[in-house]
């Protein structure tokens, strides 16, 4: 008979997940590409670009697109496209932790024999 319950997760890891969850697409701004769209626009993010810059010449680093001037007056914020990031990767980190317990409770059960 098989025991088919759903993971419980304690509030802890519920808030660790979460963090991961919402800087995990902030901190992909710095290992994509400046993907250039047209014109003067250059968009950023993985897997989706939520992050449009609007200039001619890009900055040098990029943290500078966080700073105050550049932020207000040359950056895109998505927050649809970012949420959308957040929660694929909040999927991806729900599946591995099912695959993870679904093989252990395996492991146990074949163990168990």
């Amino acid at each position: 008979m098989k025991n088919n319950k759903l993971v419980k997760i304690s509030l802890p890891v519920k808030a660790i997940i979460l963090a991961v969850c919402l800087l995990l697409p902030l901190i992909s701004i710095y290992f994509s590409k400046y993907e250039a769209m047209d014109g003067n626009r250059y968009a950023l993010g993985l897997p989706f670009r939520f992050l449009s810059y609007y200039g001619e010449n890009l900055p040098a680093h990029k943290y500078e697109l966080f700073t105050w001037d550049v932020f207000t007056q040359h950056v895109t914020f998505n927050v649809p496209l970012y949420f959308l990031n957040a929660f694929l990767v909040f999927l991806i980190i729900l599946v591995v932790i099912l695959l993870v317990v679904r093989t252990k409770n395996t492991k146990r059960t074949t163990s168990a024999k």
